[in-house]
C-alpha cells in the first residue's frame, strides 16, 4: 500500500491520485460482503488456490508495468483494486477452511472446588 501509494505520487505529483489509489486499496474489503454466497457454494481448496494465483499474476503485472515504465496511472489503480480484491477474499475461504484443518478441543473441566 504504502509503495503504491508513492508510486502513483512519484508519477502524478497529484493528491487525487493518492486518495484514488487508497479507495481502491480499501474498497473490496468493504465489498466482501458480495461474495459470500459464491465462496459458500464452492470447493474452498479450489478457489483459495485460485484467488492466491489470481493475486500473483496482478502483481506480476503490475512489476512489470512498473519496470516497462508505463505511466498511465488508471492501470495502476484498476490493477491494484483487482489484487486488493482477491487478497482480500482469501481470508474468509481460509477461516471457512480452517474447522477442516484443526480438530476442535473441548474445554478443560473445571472442578467445583476450585
Amino acid at each position: 500500500m504504502i509503495a503504491m501509494n508513492w508510486f502513483i505520487l512519484q508519477l502524478t505529483n497529484s493528491a487525487l491520485w493518492i486518495g484514488i489509489m487508497n479507495v481502491a486499496i480499501v474498497l473490496p474489503g468493504v465489498l466482501l460482503f458480495l461474495f459470500g454466497d459464491s465462496i459458500d457454494r464452492h470447493s474452498k481448496r479450489r478457489l483459495l488456490v485460485a484467488v492466491e494465483f489470481s493475486q500473483l499474476v496482478i502483481v506480476v503485472m503490475l512489476i512489470g508495468l512498473v519496470a516497462l515504465h508505463i505511466k498511465l496511472p488508471g492501470i495502476y489503480v484498476g490493477l491494484v483494486f483487482v489484487a486488493a480484491l482477491f487478497g482480500s477474499l482469501a481470508y474468509p475461504i481460509q477461516d471457512t477452511l480452517v474447522p477442516l484443518l484443526v480438530e476442535p478441543k473441548t474445554a478443560p473441566r473445571v472442578s467445583e472446588s476450585q
